[in-house]
């Protein structure tokens, strides 16, 4: 199984690392390591996390999970047959159904 990235999900992994690093440059290398581990861990068990709640129909089998290390940054992600696609990294501050 590989992870696929929509060009958004890609964007907002930047936005965030770089807006991390300017105060806490650590604490972004970190962000991207949790990244890292937050992809692996789907990988090796994509249905580990739960459901997206949305009224949006074209939400529906959208899953969420924490990025590992980080409890404010939501990953979102689909199940597809051979990969994970991933398709928003966003706060869980922000209005998500309609970033989503």
């Amino acid at each position: 199984m590989q992870p696929d990235y929509s060009r958004l999900a890609l964007r907002d992994i930047d936005e965030i690392a770089e807006s991390i690093r300017k105060d806490r440059p650590r604490s972004a290398v970190r962000f991207l390591d949790g990244v890292k581990k937050t992809v692996q861990r789907l990988l090796d068990f994509p249905e580990s996390a739960g459901r997206f709640e949305s009224g949006k129909p074209e939400l529906e089998g959208l899953r969420v999970v924490l990025v590992r290390g980080f409890k404010k940054y939501l990953w979102f992600y689909r199940i597809h047959i051979e990969s994970i696609f991933v398709e928003r990294v966003l706060h869980g501050a922000r209005n998500l159904d309609d970033l989503l």
